[in-house]
């Protein structure tokens, strides 16, 4: 979790108003408790869609007050995902692309790490 948030915070670090935190529990006990009115999920795919839909509606059963607005990624990042960047990494290819500048050098190394230790 540690490394999720060092690479949140270092890849939007450049805009304003974000506090990135961790949590435990159910998103609607965090929500309430931050005084968070709105929550916003990415989506790439249909499939992450109908996800994240069922999320939303459990959500709101669990807190009507909570409303959950989806985000769209632009065609060009729709197929990136972590595990098909872990693969590609896996046999050896060019991950540089898919990663953000800000945190490319140090998440490289992790992950190549990570896959030599299986």
């Amino acid at each position: 979790m540690e490394e999720r948030i060092f690479f949140v915070k270092r890849s939007t670090k450049s805009i304003k108003n974000i506090e990135v935190k961790s949590i435990n529990g159910l998103i609607t006990d965090f929500a309430r408790f931050n005084k968070i009115k709105i929550l916003l999920r990415s989506v790439r795919t249909a499939i992450d869609f109908e996800y994240e839909e069922k999320l939303a509606n459990l959500n709101k059963k669990i807190a009507k007050e909570i409303e959950t607005v989806f985000l769209f990624s632009s065609y060009e990042f729709s197929f990136i995902s972590s595990s098909s960047v872990k693969e590609i990494a896996y046999h050896g290819g060019d991950i540089s692309k898919f990663i953000p500048s800000s945190i490319r050098g140090k998440l490289i190394k992790i992950i190549y790490k990570k896959i030599r230790s299986v």
